[in-house]
């Protein structure tokens, strides 16, 4: 019996955005003696939701702030020349970590629990990350994060402010806006249902550490279009969060990216922290350059659970390190296969992935490895035409491939480990 996979384009909650969008909000007076525009941004934003919302518009300027919150039913519009400066004091902020619940003053910009908001405009959010980078790097070199955090993974980094966060949040909308220069993560969405991002770009430097450019955890109908994103870490990360803790276990479903730009960093992924599940994904007309993967599906025996229906079409690759990156196993993957485990609550199950219409130059055309206690499944392959200087690596897969063409530099087009079905034609 066949499963029928439903996706919406657009989350159909936005009906009720342009009611509360019309309104005009107004700036607070400021007050003497202020140190920066935090007071006047979140008295404005408050004053603003009092009296039943609307859009706060801020003129062509710098306002320098520290963490400040969003409220239901208020849009934070930046004007073209307008910039958000994140305050270089460590000291007015927390930090952040997808098992944490949310904290004020975890991200410079957040939005807890609320509907019916977001950020819009052509202007800029500048987090001042350079101020953490240096620390996260020595710190995670040196052992100071192990030592400091011993439940978080080495893999995600010493803990530090996100750029924007929205949380628990309905119905909410970024629109327009520059990020750059973030502490860590850049746009994360947490527990959110009906989420649209659109024209947003995301700049950050190549080697500035963790610093993904949209994370979607346990959130549920998120459309995600014509972004341009360059960073340090995943370009788009697609998860459900880790074990431990008491957050709630709360599947990603229903999250479509489309008509986006990839630059540096590390790919579009799902993963790698997908302890509760991730399902019906589409990514359609998708464009890397320079990117270190181009898609990318990462999780691991301690983080899993059911990944599957997942379709990715019309997308090209230029000048990839990988084209496909699909594993099991996380943060490396083994040479040799390992032994099958016992099945357990975080067993990754990888299945009913589809690739279609995929052009790609790539140093690698890449890898797809199940485990041998849960081998992926349901792949299927169609019309895929790259060019790469080493071939695919398949272990622990079922592949079913139309239209595959492989034009290798060096060794086999396709290297077919332990326990492959591999069908071609």
């Amino acid at each position: 019996m066949k499963t029928k996979h439903i996706f919406l384009a657009v989350p159909p909650l936005f009906l009720a955005l342009s009611a509360h969008a019309a309104t005009q909000c107004q700036l607070v007076a400021p007050k003497a003696g202020q140190q920066d525009d935090t007071s006047l941004i979140q008295e404005s934003i408050d004053a603003c939701a009092r009296s039943g919302g609307g859009t706060l518009s801020l003129a062509a300027k710098t306002y320098t702030i520290a963490p400040i919150q969003l409220k239901s039913n208020v849009y934070l519009s930046l004007e073209a020349g307008t910039t958000l400066k994140g305050s270089a004091d460590k000291t007015k902020y927390v930090p952040a970590f997808i098992g944490w619940p949310f904290h004020a003053g975890e991200a410079l910009i957040s939005a807890a629990n609320v509907t019916n908001a977001g950020i819009i405009g052509a202007g800029v959010i500048d987090g001042s990350g350079e101020v953490w980078w240096k620390d996260a790097i020595t710190q995670r070199a040196d052992g100071t994060m192990a030592r400091t955090y011993p439940n978080i993974p080495d893999s995600n980094g010493m803990p530090r402010p996100w750029l924007v966060e929205f949380y628990q949040s309905t119905n909410v909308k970024i629109e327009g806006v520059t990020l750059k220069n973030s502490p860590m993560w850049v746009l994360a969405l947490r527990y959110t249902k009906g989420a649209t991002v659109n024209n947003l770009t995301v700049s950050n430097p190549s080697d500035s550490p963790n610093t993904d450019g949209i994370d979607v955890v346990s959130s549920q109908n998120v459309a995600i279009t014509k972004v341009a994103i360059a960073t340090g870490d995943d370009n788009i990360a697609i998860k459900s969060g880790l074990s431990g803790g008491d957050l709630p276990l709360i599947a990603t479903s229903q999250v479509k990216v489309s008509d986006a730009r990839m630059g540096t960093g590390h790919g579009l992924s799902i993963g790698s922290e997908t302890r509760s599940g991730v399902n019906h994904i589409e990514m359609e007309r998708i464009a890397f350059k320079g990117t270190d993967n181009g898609i990318r599906i990462k999780t691991g025996r301690d983080r899993g659970a059911d990944i599957g229906f997942i379709k990715v079409k019309d997308v090209t690759m230029d000048h990839v390190q990988m084209a496909f990156s699909v594993s099991a196993y996380y943060p490396s993957v083994p040479e040799q296969r390992d032994a099958a485990q016992p099945i357990t609550a975080t067993t990754p199950f990888i299945h009913d992935v589809s690739i279609e219409n995929l052009q790609a130059t790539a140093q690698s055309a890449g890898r797809f490895i199940g485990l041998p206690e849960a081998p992926l499944k349901g792949f299927q392959l169609q019309n895929i035409n790259i060019q790469a200087d080493t071939g695919l690596v398949l272990r622990d897969a079922t592949i079913e491939a139309k239209g595959l063409k492989l034009a290798v530099a060096k060794g086999e087009s396709i290297t077919k480990r332990e326990n492959v079905t591999f069908s071609q034609n």
